[in-house]
C-alpha cells in the first residue's frame, strides 16, 4: 500500500480506466487506495477553484442529504469542474447508473474497498449493465472512494479526487461523454463502520 498525502490521508481513493473494444479489455489507469480515516477535511488545495460553491451545486456540503440529491449533487459539481477546465460536460446516463449502483454494492457486500470487490473483473459490472451493447466501440472509467459519513459530502469527495492525479485524469478527460453516480452511506466494508461509498463512473460510447 502507497504513502499518501497529508491532503488524501483522511479519505481512500481509488481510480480506474478501462477501454472497451471489439479486442476486449484494457486497463489504462489504476493507482491503490490510500488509508481510510473518520475525520472530514476542508475544501482546500491548488484546484479549489474548480469546486462549485453550494449556490451552484444545492447540497454540496451536506454528507446527509438524499442519496438521489446528492448524486445530482455530484454531477453537477463534476460538470462544474469539466467547464472551469475548458472540457465538455457529461450526461447522466441510466447503465453507467446501474453499474456505479452494482459497484458500490459490492464493495460493501464483499469487504474490499477495490475495483474488482469481488474477484469478477474490474469491467463486469459495466457489462452487466449493458453498456456499450450495440455499439463498436465503449470506453469508461470509475472513481471510487470511501470516507466516514460524517464527513463525506460530494463537495469534499470531488475535492480529494481533484487533488489526486490520476482521479483527475479521469474527472477531466474530454473524450468521456457520460456519467453514472452512486452512493452508499452508512455502511461498513471490512472494519471500516459506519462509513459512505462514492462511485463516479465515466463513459463514451460510438
Amino acid at each position: 500500500m502507497r504513502n499518501v498525502s497529508p491532503a488524501l490521508a483522511w479519505a481512500a481513493l481509488a481510480s480506474l480506466a478501462i477501454a472497451a473494444a471489439a479486442v476486449g479489455f484494457r486497463p489504462l489507469i489504476e493507482n491503490s487506495p490510500a488509508p481510510a480515516a473518520s475525520g472530514a477535511a476542508p475544501i482546500t488545495g491548488v484546484w479549489v477553484a474548480h469546486v462549485a460553491p453550494t449556490s451552484v451545486c444545492r447540497g454540496g456540503d451536506d454528507p446527509a442529504g438524499m442519496p438521489s440529491a446528492q448524486r445530482r449533487t455530484m454531477s453537477c459539481l463534476v460538470n462544474y469542474a469539466r467547464a472551469v477546465r475548458g472540457v465538455a460536460p457529461v450526461v447522466l446516463v441510466a447503465e453507467l447508473r446501474s453499474s456505479a449502483a452494482e459497484k458500490a454494492r459490492l464493495i460493501v457486500d464483499c469487504g474490499r474497498f477495490a475495483h474488482d470487490p469481488c474477484g469478477g473483473g474490474a469491467d463486469a459490472v459495466f457489462r452487466r449493465a449493458g453498456y456499450g451493447r450495440g455499439f463498436t466501440r465503449a470506453a469508461y472509467s470509475e472513481n471510487i472512494a470511501i470516507m466516514s459519513s460524517a464527513g463525506a459530502s460530494p463537495r469534499v469527495i470531488l475535492n480529494a479526487w481533484l487533488n489526486s492525479p490520476h482521479h483527475r485524469e479521469n474527472l477531466f478527460r474530454p473524450d468521456w461523454r457520460e456519467q453514472g453516480v452512486a452512493l452508499l452511506r452508512g455502511v461498513s466494508v471490512a472494519d471500516e463502520h459506519g462509513v459512505t461509498v462514492w462511485v463516479s463512473q465515466f463513459g463514451a460510447r460510438s
